[in-house]
């Protein structure tokens, strides 16, 4: 009989040689599934103890792995509803972070934030006076009685949208979503646990690493390796390192952790390394650059590795995660296409040979079961090869935002279509993303991307790898474009600024308002990496954006 919750997907769990094993503060941990199904029921059990009931919101704020994964299903076996959120990493921004995290636990009426004990004092400083408890809280306490029953159709946990292009919103996750997505993802992945051996750095509160390297892997009780995401932070070559030590199978990145390694990797590592076991490398999550999948595959083939790995895919969080995926062991696709034409009238015309060409990337069809379409401004279908709106339908589909009863019919409509918000055509039944609809650049009529903007600056090597941010201002002519980049030590700002302009312009025709150049870390990011546009313009807007016109050696 097919699963149709979490919690019977955790009770069917019974392989003791199979399992997840955490690599952290300097040790490994393993914890089998047989005794993830006994420790995740003995937890939430303990949580009923502690007096949570069916419903109740627990939002988890939880830097450990190990013990993230133990708390979450421990929450959804107790019935209540897990709201993972990333802990706070850069101290100097702890304020801004704390407003945050205030207003999700108001937004979400949180019954208790739960924690790990060394973030617990950084915590002290929350308006809330909600109910704060760490993990070893919850091991402590004593064991209720009986647990809820569990349905299909109840919340098996919310995920805060990225907040690239508004406030944070929380999805609704149903727990049969949930398990017709991860199911979906592990039968075209043909994933096996006499095969199959995950390594993932993913951050488990963001959909990409719970439901692509957890929920997935563990519904087939497939092993799965988990690295710290601050130890990739750190040394991104520690992810292939225990790739090639444990042999593993799958990996997957965003488009900035290949590009990252196309540059950090040695040659000595490359010529240690054996990466022949690796058949899976999705790369999602964000924009998808196909020079730099040529740059990893080209860099990394003496070690191994097989272009024909990687597995572009398209999803957001209210699709639960993918959308579209493309083919296992199929080398990936791209289409090049007129710049001018998708530009000013977002027609998709291929050509060849052309210097000023866009390539695009495929990220495959939809999931079997699931319909794509494109939608023109009033909600009509378009043809293939035209740019529009994508929309997204089938039995992954969440179901809205959490009390957000406005947000929720803008994007989700009564004929089950999921609006997404991203700008994409199709191709032979394929989905190719281009950009994200309110994030569009358009100038004097004409559209420009603002990935290509971006890409295009990083060429230039006095801006640093994923330095750039590009967006649009009203002027008062109509909207201009503004490019804000962080630039390398010692390089002459002035003349960064020069080049940068004259480069945008030549090669995509869009002529810059102006070029900022700020410091590292003045980029506003996603807790997954993605650029806060929005959050960008409104500090430019508002004057408080740092320029500088040099930057220290």
């Amino acid at each position: 009989m097919a699963l149709r919750t979490l919690v019977e997907a955790v009770d069917a769990l019974d392989r003791d040689d199979q399992g997840l094993t955490f690599a952290e503060e300097g040790e490994e941990k393993f914890l089998s599934f047989a005794s993830l199904n006994q420790r995740s029921r003995e937890l939430g059990e303990k949580l009923a103890g502690l007096g949570f009931a069916k419903g109740d919101r627990v939002v988890m704020v939880v830097a450990s792995q190990h013990e993230f994964i133990q708390l979450f299903l421990a929450a959804a076996r107790a019935g209540a509803v897990p709201v993972p959120l990333y802990p706070p990493f850069i101290l100097s921004q702890v304020d801004a972070y704390l407003a945050g995290l205030d207003r999700v636990l108001q937004l979400t009426g949180a019954r208790a934030l739960i924690t790990s004990a060394p973030i617990m004092p950084l915590l002290e400083r929350l308006e809330s006076d909600v109910r704060r408890l760490t993990f070893e809280d919850v091991e402590g306490a004593e064991e209720a009685g009986e647990l809820p029953a569990v349905g299909p159709d109840d919340l098996a946990f919310l995920q805060f949208t990225s907040g690239s292009t508004a406030a944070p919103k929380g999805v609704m996750v149903p727990h049969r979503t949930l398990l017709e997505n991860a199911t979906a993802i592990g039968a075209h992945l043909g994933i096996s646990p006499e095969r199959d051996r995950g390594v993932s750095w993913l951050p488990l509160y963001h959909d990409f690493g719970l439901i692509g390297f957890t929920i997935t892997p563990m519904l087939r009780q497939t092993s799965i390796w988990y690295l710290a995401p601050l130890d990739f932070a750190r040394d991104p070559t520690a992810w292939p390192e225990l790739i090639h030590r444990v042999g593993g199978t799958a990996g997957s990145a965003p488009n900035f952790g290949y590009e990252l390694l196309a540059r950090r990797a040695s040659d000595e590592q490359l010529e240690r390394w054996d990466l022949s076991s690796w058949r899976i490398a999705a790369c999602g999550a964000e924009a998808i650059r196909p020079q730099t999948l040529e740059r990893f595959a080209t860099k990394f083939e003496p070690a191994g590795f097989s272009r024909r790995a990687f597995l572009p895919c398209y999803g957001l969080a209210e699709a639960t995660l993918a959308i579209s995926l493309w083919p296992v062991a199929e080398e990936p696709r791209t289409v090049a296409v007129e710049a001018a034409a998708l530009r000013d009238r977002g027609a998709v015309v291929p050509i060849a040979d052309d210097p000023d060409a866009i390539e695009l990337m495929s990220c495959g069809p939809p999931l079997p079961g699931h319909e794509v379409a494109i939608l023109d401004p009033d909600g009509g279908r378009l043809p293939e090869l035209r740019e529009g709106e994508i929309a997204f339908r089938g039995p992954s589909v969440t179901d809205g935002y959490f009390e957000d009863a406005a947000a929720t019919a803008a994007s989700f409509d009564p004929e089950g279509w999921l609006r997404t918000g991203d700008l994409g055509f199709l191709r032979d039944g394929e989905v190719y993303p281009t950009s994200r609809k309110k994030d569009l650049i358009i100038v004097a009529g004409r559209n420009y991307h603002p990935h290509d903007v971006e890409w295009c600056a990083g060429e230039e090597s006095g801006v640093r790898g994923g330095g750039a941010i590009a967006f649009a201002v009203g002027g008062e002519m109509g909207d201009v474009a503004v490019l804000v980049v962080e630039a390398r030590p010692g390089v002459d700002v002035e003349d960064l600024r020069r080049r940068l302009a004259v480069r945008v312009r030549a090669r995509l025709g869009l002529v810059l308002k102006e070029v900022v150049v700020v410091d590292r870390g003045e980029l506003p990011k996603t807790s997954s990496g993605k650029p806060r546009r929005a959050e960008l313009r409104r500090r430019y807007e508002d004057g408080e954006l740092a320029a500088v016109d040099e930057v220290a050696a």
